[in-house]
């Protein structure tokens, strides 16, 4: 699924699984023929060539040439987008692998993929086997050393196993200390593959005169399957589990280009992504109940009080509107026949006698929520010729990576072109960095929920609304002494709409302008 979503945010079209009746399956982790041949399984220009290279120089390697275009779950892509740049600069590679040797190998002379010393011999493991990466160096004193890694994404390990021979069993004994058959536990799934591999850099490594060999098991920490198998390998010396995680910190560390960002987004974030999606989903949902019941059971309660009640995902709060305590309240009421049946004192005990904290932004909302609640949800005040905007709800928090992201004001804007949601910010400072940042980053999770946002919408107005076009997005900041706005053309430029404010006289009321 985290794939899925990595592949539409990128805008590659989805591709199809050939079942074994020849049928194509529309699949969300397969990318099209078209995207596959264009390197969208690639996270760069460099790693979408090496694999080529890797192709066209293949000889008797086995190389998936489907899995490897274009199945977005494949390990195989994973190992070039993890080592493609060190194929052309190995030694760049040599502080990472001094982290993950814990210095026992601290120089890197070659880095390249899908490699064995010799398929097939008789010296080795006589079979098949190959490191999905192979990385050549040195020791401190110069002594030559190098890793075998098996790159895993979301396999499970469980594939059918191979034909177990004698010199497996050999080279298990020698290895494990121990006397070991063709029925052993290590050569069944899911330690059979995992056990060749191994074998096969202890056998490279005594064969071609090596220091030091090491087999990496290099697969994210949300494998189960792998941090199961790995258990039976923990007191071996010679094999070291690496997680997608820490080696993705140690690119962070080392790495001053950009590709370990995209790395990081495409193989860990994505699922994370999916994750906070649906977590927002469900929130928003949630949202949309409370704000029903706020219609059907509290509607007009509190009338002539300067009381709003907000819906949220575990109940309404009941927030103050007075200029003198705005925004003070309580939330996670649940009991609504409570709230409607013992308002006044409630509202005494929420409202009025918390200690003040009339902030510009809280009096500002405050005032602009007061106003639109008494002209049919109307905030006059921001609405521009020809247009309505109508107030839905306010500090809307929604779960993002990392934290969280919260909503001043949540508005529908309709007018002769067509019908928007908004985001409004309200700020007393004029940080426009992070302003823009702020309301570009919640528009833009309002519009990958739109559907749950306009059934939010929609509930408080009672009412049902036509398409929605992408979300717009406002700035309401301290006026300046300027006819127009200097930042106004700057932010005009980037779709944000900047409104200043100015406080009346008489501290309770506000022009925007």
């Amino acid at each position: 699924m985290g794939q899925a979503w990595w592949r539409q945010r990128h805008g590659h079209a989805m591709g199809a699984f050939q079942a074994p009746d020849g049928n194509r399956i529309p699949l969300g982790s397969m990318v099209d023929g078209q995207a596959a041949e264009n390197g969208a399984n690639f996270i760069s220009e460099q790693a979408f060539a090496a694999a080529q290279a890797s192709v066209a120089d293949k000889g008797d390697a086995l190389i998936d040439e489907g899995r490897l275009w274009g199945n977005l779950l494949s390990s195989q892509p994973l190992a070039f987008n993890c080592f493609a740049a060190f194929a052309q600069q190995p030694a760049s590679l040599g502080p990472i692998v001094a982290a993950v040797t814990d210095g026992g190998m601290v120089a890197v002379s070659r880095v390249c993929f899908e490699y064995s010393p010799g398929r097939g011999e008789a010296r080795y493991t006589g079979d098949w086997s190959a490191y999905d990466v192979y990385v050549e160096g040195s020791t401190a004193d110069g002594r030559p050393t190098f890793l075998g890694i098996e790159v895993k994404y979301h396999e499970d390990l469980h594939g059918k196993p191979a034909r177990i021979t004698s010199r497996h069993c050999e080279l298990a004994s020698e290895l494990l200390g121990r006397g070991v058959t063709a029925d052993d536990p290590c050569f069944r799934p899911p330690q059979e593959q995992l056990t060749r591999d191994r074998l096969l850099v202890h056998a490279h490594a005594r064969a071609d005169g090596f220091a030091r060999g090491w087999f990496v098991l290099l697969a994210p920490e949300s494998n189960e399957a792998c941090k199961a198998a790995i258990a039976a390998w923990q007191d071996d010396p010679g094999f070291i589990a690496l997680t997608l995680e820490d080696f993705t910190d140690l690119l962070d560390q080392h790495v001053a280009a950009e590709w370990p960002r995209a790395l990081r987004e495409r193989y860990l974030d994505a699922p994370r992504q999916i994750d906070a999606h649906l977590q927002r989903e469900h929130h928003l949902s949630e949202v949309t109940t409370w704000a029903a019941r706020i219609r059907d059971e509290l509607s007009g309660i509190g009338a002539g009080c300067p009381v709003y009640f907000r819906p949220s995902s575990n109940g309404v709060a009941m927030i103050s509107l007075d200029p003198q305590r705005p925004q003070l309240g309580e939330g996670g009421l649940r009991d609504l026949r409570r709230i409607a049946q013992a308002f006044p004192a409630l509202f005494e005990h929420y409202c009025m006698r918390g200690p003040a904290r009339p902030t510009p932004e809280k009096c500002l909302q405050s005032w602009l929520i007061a106003g639109a609640l008494a002209r049919g949800r109307r905030l006059l005040p921001l609405e521009e010729k020809g247009e309505e905007l109508l107030f839905i709800t306010d500090e809307l928090p929604l779960p993002a990576m990392p934290g969280g992201v919260v909503c001043d004001l949540l508005a529908v804007q309709r007018s002769t072109a067509g019908c928007s949601l908004m985001v409004i910010e309200l700020k007393s400072q004029r940080a426009m960095t992070r302003l823009v940042e702020q309301v570009t980053g919640y528009a833009a999770l309002v519009d990958e929920h739109l559907p749950a946002f306009a059934g939010l919408a929609e509930t408080v107005l009672g009412e049902k609304l036509p398409d929605l076009d992408h979300t717009l997005r406002t700035i309401v900041w301290p006026a300046t002494t300027h006819a127009t706005d200097p930042r106004a053309a700057e932010l005009a430029a980037l779709g944000i709409r900047c409104i200043g404010y100015t406080t009346a006289d008489d501290g309770r009321s506000f022009q925007l302008t």
